[in-house]
């Protein structure tokens, strides 16, 4: 029997560790789950209570550790003294010592913080489990020369230096459900048809009837709003808004009798999401226009819905969605308008921080390495 240590937060990456541990030699495993406090905890947890020898425990979020890179060289002892205090911090938390000291046969996680600070110099068997389709990046199989000589030396400073574990495939095996749409595969994969049976065991919530009859499509609607506590002003957020409506919402509105449901990320507050709906509402009313909430579609999961409603189409700019929804519901259509957020972006970089810069140069070169299951709007 082995005794197993999963730090997970995110929904599907608990999915893809209940799918690895369901053969019958991984009933009688003991696992202990840490489970970060967030909007899926209840969905994380309802995954892991179906295991039969187990302990689930909560953990109230933690701030973000940081990891060195070389044009961050100058901050070495500012990166240091950070991740030490929430090294302090994590063993303030309830009985953390005691699942510290435990000795695991293997550890499963994601790109959580708290697996960043627990995992620092553990030398045990990791496993690491994508939660988003961008993961592989971490493989050293993906990287050119120059740029793997860079990260194994920062890897290296982080690792050994700076009390933060930055995994990648000389560290960790690299498990990913993304990897089915890859044009050149991982090493390591989920069993898609097992994913799928889990996936559809652990929905549990009631149909709205406005809801059950309608042709829907759902648009995915990412806005500059934050990046942790760095907000982006009022006008660079509104300008971008009237630019999505024109640009992008004017091509997807076609038939009046349809539903359009948009979907916000959950971070930004939901009076700017009524205030943008309000917005698109005035603007084009012969349309059915809802914004997205769990009282309108009784559930919080953007996959939960596609899968239970008669979601015809899905609109959204490249993103792990797009593959998750193709993978749940392969009939459904499914529209890329990154082409459409770059041409806006293209002479406007000054005004995106650099983490989004940086992101959405990064999403723009992956396109290519993932066949196309969608239609460019």
């Amino acid at each position: 029997m082995k005794t197993i240590l999963v730090i997970c937060s995110n929904i599907i990456v608990a999915l893809q560790i209940k799918t690895h541990y369901s053969k019958n030699k991984d009933i009688n495993n003991k696992y202990i789950f840490l489970v970060e406090k967030n909007n899926s905890t209840k969905e994380v947890i309802k995954v892991f209570n179906s295991y039969k020898n187990k302990e689930i425990h909560k953990l109230n979020a933690i701030k973000k550790p940081i990891y060195f890179s070389l044009t961050k060289f100058y901050d070495f002892y500012k990166i240091k003294k950070h991740n030490n205090q929430l090294q302090q911090e994590l063993k303030k938390f309830k009985n953390i010592n005691i699942f510290l000291k435990n000795q695991y046969s293997e550890i499963c996680f994601s790109n959580d913080n708290f697996s960043k600070l627990i995992l620092y110099k553990k030398n045990i068997a990791k496993k690491y489990f994508s939660h988003s389709f961008t993961d592989f990046l971490i493989h050293r199989k993906y990287l050119n020369f120059y740029v793997n000589i860079k990260r194994k030396f920062e890897d290296f400073i982080n690792n050994n230096f700076l009390d933060v574990y930055k995994p990648s495939s000389d560290n960790a095996k690299i498990y990913c459900i993304f990897n089915y749409f890859r044009k050149k595969k991982l090493l390591f994969t989920v069993d898609i048809n097992k994913f799928k049976e889990i996936f559809v065991k652990n929905i549990n919530f009631r149909k709205k009837k406005f809801l059950k009859n309608k042709e829907i499509n759902l648009i995915n609607i990412s806005i500059p709003y934050s990046y942790y506590k760095k907000r982006y002003p009022i006008k660079v957020l509104y300008n971008y808004v009237d630019y999505f409506q024109n640009g992008i919402l004017r091509k997807i509105l076609k038939k009046s009798k349809e539903v359009y449901i948009l979907k916000f990320k959950e971070n930004i507050p939901i009076n700017i999401r009524k205030k943008i709906i309000k917005k698109f509402q005035k603007n084009f009313k012969s349309f059915i226009i809802i914004l997205y909430t769990k009282k309108i579609t009784g559930t919080n999961s953007l996959e939960q819905f596609v899968y239970s409603y008669n979601v015809k189409n899905y609109f959204s700019n490249f993103s792990s969605s797009m593959f998750l929804v193709k993978l749940i519901k392969p009939k459904i259509t499914i529209y890329d308008f990154s082409d459409r957020i770059d041409n806006y972006w293209k002479h406007k970089q000054e005004l995106l921080f650099e983490y989004h810069r940086q992101n959405q140069s990064n999403l723009l070169k992956l396109i290519n390495k993932y066949k196309k299951i969608w239609k460019n709007l």
